[in-house]
């Protein structure tokens, strides 16, 4: 009866680790930096594994790897979607908009590309401009 009711409880733990892949690439991640971490440690004494910066960084990303895995775990957490390229796209548009709808800006922005172009896009010389 016990065993049961732990089954049960664990269920939805054991299909969030099969069916999240940003919890399983924490804990790979995770996993492989405190590994990394133990083969530099064991290779030097203890006095130079305290001071060794390298070391520490590993076992920083291991452990923040495996903390971000187990709150994925408890939450169902899933890997963070990417908005700062949309926001990018979405200003880039809406200022191509305001360009093209407003006839006094777009003027002023030719305007300053065209004497940009003429005096201040000057280019250092070439090998051929200085053999001229």
């Amino acid at each position: 009866m016990a065993a049961t009711h732990t089954l049960t409880r664990a269920t939805p733990y054991v299909e969030r680790l099969v069916d999240n892949s940003y919890l399983q690439d924490n804990v790979r991640d995770g996993v492989a930096n405190l590994r990394a971490a133990y083969e530099r440690a064991r290779r030097r004494k203890a006095a130079e594994a305290a001071q060794d910066k390298k070391l520490y960084r590993r076992v920083r990303r291991g452990i923040g790897s495996l903390a971000e895995a187990a709150i994925a775990l408890k939450t169902g957490r899933e890997k963070p979607k990417r908005r700062g390229r949309a926001l990018i796209v979405l200003a880039v548009a809406g200022g191509g908009i305001v360009v093209a709808t407003n006839s006094g800006l777009r003027e002023r922005l030719m305007s300053t590309i065209s004497a940009s172009g003429a005096n201040g896009g000057e280019q250092t010389e070439g090998p051929a401009q200085a053999a001229a």
